[in-house]
């Protein structure tokens, strides 16, 4: 039976999994916000699903997974450690 374990170093605020995809994700969503209110009027309500309907739901989407993301930094050590930490050391003993 072998003894392993790690040591670990912590990432700056920056550099954590739940903040910097989704800081990427929301200035694209943002970006794509300003692109579609320069759409004509005539584009936007087509009668189908519109580009703004498109918006919402993928900032929703986007919005429920940064949620859970968020939320099993609490839940579980080992999200926690995969999202906030930099492996350093790995012993087997």
């Amino acid at each position: 039976m072998s003894l392993r374990y790690t040591l670990h170093r912590e990432r700056p605020l920056y550099l954590h999994g739940y903040l910097v995809p989704f800081i990427i994700l929301y200035a694209i969503l943002g970006y794509s916000w300003l692109q579609i209110q320069s759409l004509p009027e005539e584009e936007l309500h087509n009668g189908t699903v519109g580009p703004i309907d498109i918006l919402i739901i993928s900032l929703a989407v986007v919005g429920i997974i940064n949620g859970i993301c968020y939320l099993s930094i609490h839940w579980s050590v080992n999200a926690r450690a995969w999202m906030t930490l930099n492996q350093v050391l790995r012993c087997v003993l």
